[in-house]
C-alpha cells in the first residue's frame, strides 16, 4: 500500500548533511554569506577580477588567463557583493522568493533555476555588455534573483504582494514594473548598478519556465508561447444529462503520482514540494477507501 511506503511517513532516518536537512534557499543564503566573509577576510591581498563578472579581452594580462577567470566568474560573481548592504538586500530578497518558489518547484528544481539564470545572465553580460554598459565588472545574486522572480510571477502571477510592506500589488505587476525599469536605466552612467544583469537574469529565468516547466505557465501574456495546458481531463455528456469523467483523468492522475514516486526514490522525501504531498496524501485516501 502507498501508506506503508517509507517516504509517507514524516520521520527521517540516518544522517543527512546540512545540503539536505537544509532547503535550497537557505544553502544558497549560507554559502553567500560565508563567501562574503571570506572576501572580507582575503581583501587585502588584492582580488582584481577574480570571482567577478567581465570582459576577458579588456582586461590587462594574458587572454588565457582572463578567459580562466572569466570562466569562474560566471559562476563566483553570484556569491561576490560589493559591500554589506548590497548582500544583506539581495538575502533579504531570497528569503522571500526564494521561499516562495522553492515550494513550488521543489529544491533541485529551484537550485537549477538559481543557477541556470545566474550563469545564463553572466554570460549575456560579457557578450553585450561593451555596447550596453560602461561598467567592467559586475558582482551579485541579482541576476540569478531576478530570474526566480521572474520565474514566479510566470507560475503564479495573480499571487499578491506587498511592496514596502503596504501596498498590495499583483506579483505579475511588480515583476513587469521591474523590468520596465531595468530598461529604462540601462546603460545609464551615473550608477553601479547592472541593469543588463537584471534583463538577462529575468529573460533566462522566463526561459527556464517556458522550456523546463511549461505546464506551470499561468501568466496569460506568456501562455501563448507554450500552448494550452493539457489538463488531462476530458467531460463528455451522456444521454440523460449527466456528466462523467473518461478514464484519461483517472490514468492522468496516476501518472502524477508516479512521477512523484520517482522523484522521492532520485532526490529523496525532502525533495517534495507542499502540493506533491499533498498529491500523494489523497492518493492514499483514494486507495483506502477502495
Amino acid at each position: 500500500m502507498l501508506e506503508d511506503r517509507d517516504y509517507m511517513r514524516s520521520g527521517k532516518s540516518g544522517r543527512q548533511s546540512l545540503f539536505e536537512q537544509w532547503p535550497g534557499w537557505a544553502v544558497i543564503m549560507g554559502l553567500t554569506c560565508a563567501f562574503f566573509v571570506l572576501q572580507i577576510l582575503t581583501s587585502n591581498f588584492g582580488g582584481g577580477y577574480y570571482f567577478a563578472l567581465f570582459r576577458p579581452w579588456e582586461w590587462e594580462g594574458s587572454l588565457l588567463v582572463n578567459l580562466f577567470w572569466g570562466v569562474v566568474g560566471c559562476v563566483g560573481y553570484i556569491f561576490r557583493h560589493s559591500d554589506g548592504s548590497h548582500l544583506v538586500w539581495n538575502m533579504i530578497f531570497l528569503f522571500f522568493f526564494g521561499r516562495f518558489l522553492e515550494d513550488l518547484l521543489g529544491k533541485r528544481d529551484f537550485l537549477r533555476l538559481y543557477f541556470f539564470s545566474g550563469i545564463g545572465a553572466g554570460l549575456i553580460w560579457i557578450v553585450l555588455s561593451s555596447w550596453l554598459e560602461p561598467a567592467r565588472m559586475a558582482v551579485g545574486a541579482s541576476a540569478a534573483l531576478f530570474g526566480i522572480f521572474t520565474a514566479a510571477a510566470i507560475m503564479e502571477p495573480d499571487v499578491v504582494v506587498h511592496v514596502f510592506f503596504i501596498i498590495p500589488v499583483k506579483l505579475k505587476w511588480v515583476a513587469l514594473f521591474s523590468v520596465l525599469i531595468s530598461l529604462f536605466l540601462l546603460g545609464d552612467p551615473y550608477t553601479h548598478i547592472s541593469y543588463l544583469l537584471h534583463l538577462s537574469g529575468a529573460l533566462c529565468g522566463a526561459v527556464a519556465v517556458l522550456r523546463f516547466h511549461p505546464g506551470r505557465v499561468q501568466w496569460s501574456l506568456l501562455r501563448r508561447f507554450v500552448g494550452r495546458p493539457k489538463s488531462g481531463k476530458r467531460i463528455i455528456r451522456f444521454p440523460g444529462g449527466a456528466n462523467r469523467n473518461t478514464t484519461s483523468s483517472a490514468a492522468a492522475s496516476q501518472e502524477s503520482v508516479d512521477q512523484i514516486l520517482d522523484k522521492i526514490a532520485r532526490e529523496g522525501l525532502q525533495s517534495l514540494t507542499p502540493k506533491e504531498r499533498q498529491i500523494l496524501e489523497n492518493a492514499r485516501k483514494r486507495l483506502r477507501d477502495n
